[in-house]
């Protein structure tokens, strides 16, 4: 396989009845439930839910986290290093995250894609800046929206995995909103501490190149044999796709 520092061999062994299931990657072992819910991640404990909501990751990068879901299965609340943050939505948009004193506000387009956010510190006025995406929706640059001035920039290898994160010449970077900013590749809510994309129904990992668990729609929408891998991500060639909720990969229109 090919990454961001060139040709590197992966090694993937699967389960011999359900097929689907990587039971290691490298060697290091994955356990499943009876619903193919990871519960041993190599080397990460995981627990979940009886609607199949991952409710707690435990030694995954040395880190922990904990969710709570809303009754449609949105993430309502994520506890991780102490702190506790908590999500709200507006037909399915995220509007904003509260965590402690700090408040980040997201702002969208009328096709409910975001464009920004708004940083909100205790008292403090609230401060906006602006996003820059490249054809395939990524997130790649951020500015602030007062003076349009560059505060940093993000790259990404064709699967998703963050290459570097680089605050601009002259730390301009002073709220941290590099780190702050969730939306990322494909503009998917990045969880920093686990290294796992949230999208909305399930967890995508970049480092494998698949969700963490069993697509919960059974029924084929994708190309060849891959439509029917309960596990791949974008039938498993990223380019030109996107999958926003976790259920439907889509080819993206490029402009």
């Amino acid at each position: 396989m090919t990454g961001p520092s060139g040709t590197a061999t992966h090694t993937y062994a699967y389960d011999s009845v359900w097929k689907d299931k990587l039971i290691s990657y490298d060697g290091k072992g994955i356990t499943y439930d009876a619903m193919g819910n990871p519960t041993n991640y190599m080397g990460a404990s995981m627990t979940w839910d009886v609607k199949g909501n991952l409710t707690c990751v435990s030694g995954r990068n040395g880190k922990s986290a904990a969710y709570t879901y809303l009754s449609d299965g949105q993430r309502y609340t994520k506890t991780t290093g102490g702190k506790t943050t908590a999500y709200l939505y507006n037909n399915g948009l995220l509007l904003s995250e509260t965590t402690g004193n700090e408040v980040i506000n997201y702002y969208y387009d009328s096709d409910g894609t975001v464009l920004g956010i708004g940083y909100k510190k205790g008292t403090n006025d609230e401060k906006h800046y602006f996003f820059e995406k490249n054809a395939f929706g990524d997130v790649i640059a951020v500015y602030r929206n007062s003076d349009s001035v560059l505060i940093g920039t993000y790259e990404y290898d064709p699967w998703g995995n963050p290459i570097s994160v680089k605050e601009a010449a002259g730390g301009r970077d002073t709220d941290g909103i590099l780190q702050k900013n969730p939306f990322r590749y494909r503009c998917y809510y990045y969880d920093t501490e686990i290294g796992f994309y949230y999208l909305n129904s399930r967890y995508y990992d970049p480092q494998i190149r698949r969700f963490i668990s069993a697509d919960s729609i059974t029924t084929s929408t994708g190309e060849d044999v891959f439509g029917y891998n309960l596990y791949s991500y974008c039938w498993n060639s990223p380019l030109g796709k996107a999958d926003h909720d976790g259920h439907d990969p889509r080819a993206l229109t490029l402009t």
